[in-house]
């Protein structure tokens, strides 16, 4: 008898499972949700990440139970093809810090199904390259969006204190009313 080889839901599961008990609080939260995200973006890639030669197990699989068919019947070389989608629009979380655990998931996810022998040896260094291109391309992306805010932060704080100095400068000014020489309304 030949040994199963674990599907793209039991590489899921595991993962987030340890992965969840690993942490706690908001990180544990942020983690928690990656998974039925990553299930998401699994299925809705699945029409084009289905390999010819299992293609007929899919579509059987699909008519039994079409959610999470393409999970149940594929392995971890089909989910390092979905990698790079899942680190872009639409599937890329909203907030920058869900972002950063995103791309870390990705990277150690990637680097275990490597390490552990669960992806097929002729899986090509070129898909290897392409989840590395897509995540250094996410945390380029994020990085600008991070400066971007960093940058309005800054100027807020700038024309509040602009703001406030005219304010004190009106106040300083010959005639001017001190708040405390304010009258009441």
């Amino acid at each position: 008898m030949s040994p199963v080889t674990p599907t793209i839901d039991d590489h899921i599961r595991t993962y987030f499972a340890a992965r969840v008990k690993e942490v706690s609080g908001i990180r544990q939260q942020r983690i928690a949700q990656l998974e039925p995200q990553l299930r998401r973006c699994v299925e809705a890639e699945a029409e084009r990440l289905a390999p010819p030669q299992r293609r007929t197990l899919f579509e059987t699989e699909k008519e039994f139970d079409p959610v999470g068919a393409f999970a149940r019947t594929m392995t971890a070389t089909e989910l390092l093809r979905v990698f790079p989608a899942f680190v872009r629009a639409p599937w890329l979380l909203q907030h920058p810090l869900e972002q950063v655990e995103q791309l870390g998931t990705v990277v150690a996810m990637s680097r275990l199904l490597i390490v552990t022998g669960a992806v097929d040896t002729t899986v090509s260094r070129e898909t290897i390259h392409h989840i590395e291109d897509a995540v250094h391309a996410a945390k380029r992306d994020l990085a600008v969006v991070r400066l971007e805010a960093q940058r309005a932060r800054r100027a807020a704080k700038i024309a509040k204190v602009a703001r406030e100095a005219r304010e004190l400068a009106s106040w300083l000014a010959p005639g001017g009313i001190l708040p405390e020489d304010k009258p009441e309304d």
